[in-house]
């Protein structure tokens, strides 16, 4: 140890501690302690003396020390490192808090685990905990800004310990770091720390592994799709073919190679760089799990080498204390952490026991910081904070990974389990309403959801539990049918949610349980969905119940119903259009469904789901039948807009009134915003909006009848709260009324159907503009004639180039003359022509000899002009061209993107506007 302290001098020496507590001189001077706390002198472990704590226990089985800090320059404070020390026999934990001084209020506590003392067993153990770990535990909630740090504020031992006679340990040498010294230290502290939290392997007493889903008991019954002759054999030929390209091209020596590159090369910000950097960790986790699977599945040795490869060398290059993770966004952490957990257990036996020990550790980092995480970040401290969907995928993601190492560690594993499984229960309680309708939109819910899915099945046969049939989730399927456009191939966006349908997890498992429990619960005559009458808006306890929403169907129906909606929507994708993860979930979790039943004999044509605030009312289910949306719902936490009280509008096989589509940046006329939905603004003002709306409306009146649906709607409060992060209502305004009021009328005789939109909206007595806003698709125009405005039908005709499905090669350059030197932007006349619009939105373009940029189109399915930018830039990109003759290259980047024209216009001139113009 005193080796190991002249090595850490010798590192330290060359950058000062912020500040530093060395005990060798009347150690105990500046400490205060509780009543039941002693201090003395103790046998250092270097230096002249340290400090000894002594907790009699007999009333309070803690005891604490703590000083002001002393002066110095803390803004540049990353952690804490010091030495404690415990006899043999002495248990409990030790902690360390950061209490935080405010004028006339208490202090605010910011905590962080030293260890265990029974780590120590008379020997020295050394620790660091990098500030960004503290999290807040009690008192006034305020952010840890080490550059607000002083004299004032107090640095504070803890120690709960378990005993009933008087214990002792030692503390000496404790620094506050610099960024310096932090790095180094966290790295070989945390590591150790975490090794310390593993059982010797001959100590384990977990289920033997595998033990997540692909288990011995049920490996014939995986492999039997092989030959299954129906879309569980095309699937999984599907993925085995995945298997054997990753074999050829997944760089499973160093899978980290194109995140190493990304993040020395990219000069992309902010979002953009947070969506690039789970772009990479997803290229070089996914290619993991499909490799680990396909051992298992085949038994050939040459996958679960690669995979065994791959996974040791994800462990020990992406650990949870890469920088990386701090800057991009916190969910995306998950795709690594499953990654870990499915290849540990399903390669167990094809690893070292130092492998395994690396590996566990590399665990044990992501379990601890997610659980951690998820009693203070604002995605999961709280129950309403759960409708957000980051907080199912990353507890699912934490319980896989407790999962996967259970009983082999240290850990208060139990009590993770219960509480992982406990987030994902509300988020499928609450952010799923009691009628089965996801507050976020079916996108959101399968992309958050994770590895949600897979978590409930293990717990299931795990008997821990059934988090499908205990909670909301098995109400979807009306809801789905709901979010379902005539056309049958794309969900409504509210919300940004997104048009595409992917066959999710969340969906191939809710497939599966469906099927199952349909065989045990058969159809009860004259059964129906319900369409209740509202005349007063919910209480805000009643759309975030607690407990479930009622069945109000068999599973035979509600399995019939989610047959349809599977056939139309998420099934429709063809076998050999599954990617490797969607294609890997469709193995482990897709079972078929029963025959589908017509959505009409078991489903009203006009639904209110009263949690969500979503109204649909529609005509039947086919192309060319009406679809009308209504929203104005309460917020909790995800991706509510400056929206209350819009509407979408399908008739005729065209979508005549749409929500515009992703954006949630918070900005002035982005598309979160009102400007960007189909409301009323008042002097060209929306609903107050930062990042995400923070506010809510209500739905106050709802009729269904065969002949018309009355639905009413208040949007005072978005116009006049916003809610802070703790749901306290902040004012804002101060409008008077905000009420719509819609009548959808069902055809009948020679009388189409039609809408009736009536807006009572006053901001107060005095004058003021309202603009009435009405949005259509760039497939669509506006006419004006007689006073009366129309959405018409673009007839766009145009060649276009694009690519085969399922490939994604191919270039064209195109030449054109500039005739006076200057700065011009580039727009381009594309589509996504593929049957997910998410996966066909792309291209390569250069412009002479200048770097080829990734151009993602913002045009969706309809030909529209987009204009040429580096992915995340805002805005078309300004390129200086010289007079004379220039180059573009176009280069296929997804497989039917489509192009059809450039327009080469002088920066700052108004965008092309219209594809047939």
């Amino acid at each position: 140890m005193y080796v190991l302290f002249l090595l850490l001098c010798g590192t330290l020496a060359g950058a000062a501690p912020v500040a530093r507590f060395d005990f060798d001189t009347a150690p105990a001077d500046g400490w205060k302690h509780k009543d039941n706390t002693a201090l003395s002198s103790a046998e250092p472990q270097a230096g002249a003396a340290a400090l000894r704590v002594s907790i009699d226990p007999t009333n309070f089985s803690y005891g604490w020390i703590h000083r002001e800090l002393p002066e110095a320059d803390y803004g540049n404070l990353r952690g804490i490192h010091g030495f404690y020390r415990a006899a043999k026999g002495v248990s409990g934990q030790l902690g360390l808090h950061l209490c935080l001084a405010s004028p006339g209020a208490d202090l605010s506590y910011f905590r962080g685990e030293v260890g265990a003392l029974a780590h120590s067993q008379g020997e020295w153990v050394e620790f660091y905990l990098p500030l960004g770990v503290l999290r807040w535990e009690r008192g006034p909630i305020r952010q840890l800004r080490p550059e607000a740090l002083g004299t004032d504020d107090l640095l504070q031992f803890i120690a709960g310990v378990e005993a009933r006679q008087p214990v002792s340990f030692d503390l000496d040498t404790v620094s506050l770091v610099g960024p310096d010294e932090a790095p180094a230290l966290a790295r070989r502290l945390l590591t150790e720390q975490r090794l310390r939290q593993l059982r010797p392997e001959a100590e384990g007493s977990g289920n033997p592994h595998p033990r997540l889903l692909l288990t011995p008991d049920r490996l014939a019954g995986y492999r039997a799709r092989a030959t299954a002759g129906d879309d569980r054999q095309a699937v999984y030929e599907r993925f085995l073919q995945h298997a054997e390209t990753h074999l050829r091209s997944y760089n499973a020596a160093d899978p980290l190679v194109s995140m190493n590159r990304f993040l020395t090369d990219t000069s992309l910000e902010s979002r953009a760089w947070s969506a690039s950097f789970e772009g990479e960790v997803v290229r070089a986790c996914a290619p993991l799990e499909v490799l680990a699977a396909a051992f298992r599945l085949t038994g050939e040795e040459r996958f679960g080498a690669a995979a065994a490869s791959a996974l040791v060398k994800l462990a020990a290059g992406l650990g949870v204390d890469e920088p990386a993770w701090a800057k991009g966004f916190y969910y995306t952490r998950t795709f690594q952490v499953r990654a870990l957990a499915f290849g540990y257990d399903w390669l167990w036996e094809r690893l070292t026991p130092v492998e395994r020990r690396a590996v566990k550790a590399a665990l044990v980092g992501f379990i601890s910081d997610i659980h951690q995480q998820s009693m203070s970040a604002s995605w999961g401290r709280r129950p309403l904070q759960r409708v957000w969907n980051w907080d199912p995928g990353l507890m699912a993601a934490c319980g896989l990974a407790v999962l996967a190492i259970e009983g082999e560690t240290r850990l208060g594993e139990q009590a993770i389990l219960f509480d992982c499984r406990r987030h994902v229960a509300d988020y499928l309680t609450l952010g799923i309403d009691p009628d089965g309708c996801g507050h976020e939109g079916p996108n959101y819910l399968g992309y958050g959801f994770g590895a949600g899915a897979e978590f409930a099945e293990v717990l299931r046969r795990q008997g821990r539990g059934d988090l499908f049939t205990e909670t909301n989730y098995h109400l979807i399927a009306p809801w789905l049918i709901a979010e379902t456009l005539p056309d049958g191939r794309r969900w409504n966006n509210l919300s940004d949610g997104g048009y595409g349908q992917r066959p999710w997890p969340a969906y191939l498992y809710a497939a599966a349980r469906y099927g199952e429990l349909a065989r045990g619960d058969a159809a009860k005559p004259g059964e129906r969905w319900p369409s209740p009458t509202l005349t007063r808006p919910l209480g805000f306890l009643q759309q975030f119940a607690e407990a479930p929403g009622p069945r109000p169907l068999s599973y035979h129906a509600l399995a019939k119903l989610y047959a349809w909606e599977w056939r139309q929507a998420m099934g429709a994708l063809k076998p050999q259009d599954y990617d490797d993860r969607a294609a890997l979930a469709h193995v482990l979790l897709y079972e078929p469904l029963p025959e589908p039943a017509d959505p009409t004999t078991l489903l009203p044509l006009g639904t209110l789901f009263r949690g969500r605030g979503l109204a649909v009312s529609r005509t039947g289910f086919g192309p060319e039948d009406f679809h009308l949306a209504v929203e104005a719902g309460p917020h909790a936490a995800g991706h509510d807009q400056g929206d209350k009280g819009t509407f979408t509008l399908r008739a005729y096989g065209a979508d005549l009134a749409v929500d515009s589509g992703y954006g949630n940046d918070g900005e002035p006329l982005k598309s979160g915003s009102s400007q960007a939905h189909n409301v009323v603004l008042i002097d060209g003002q929306g609903q107050p909006i930062r990042f995400h709306n923070q506010s809510g409306g209500a739905v106050t009146g709802y009729h269904h009848s065969p002949l018309l649906d009355w639905i009413r709607v208040d949007a005072r409060e978005a116009w006049n709260v916003r809610y802070d992060p703790e749901l306290v209502p902040q004012p804002t305004g101060a409008v008077a009324r905000a009420e719509r009021t819609l009548l959808f009328v069902r055809p009948r005789g020679n009388v189409p159907g039609y809408v009736v939109v009536y807006d009572d909206l006053a901001a107060d007595s005095a004058e003021h503009d309202y603009t009435w806003q009405w949005h259509i698709p760039a497939d669509r125009r506006f006419e004006l004639a007689d006073g009366r405005w129309s959405s018409v039908r673009r007839e766009v005709t145009s060649a276009v180039l694009t690519t085969a499905a399922d490939r994604a090669a191919g270039s064209a350059s195109f030449e054109f003359e500039v005739p006076t030197a200057g700065r011009y932007v580039v727009y381009g006349l594309v589509r996504a022509g593929g049957l997910d619009p998410g996966k066909s939105d792309s291209f390569f373009v250069s412009l002479d000899d200048e770097p080829r940029l990734t151009w993602d189109l913002l045009s969706g399915a309809a030909l529209a002009w987009d204009g040429v930018t580096e992915r995340g830039e805002p805005g078309p990109r300004v390129f200086d061209l010289s007079s004379g003759r220039h180059r573009l290259k176009l280069e296929a980047r997804e497989p039917q993107a489509e192009f059809a024209g450039w327009a080469i216009l002088p920066a700052g001139s108004p965008a092309p506007q219209a594809p047939d113009e």
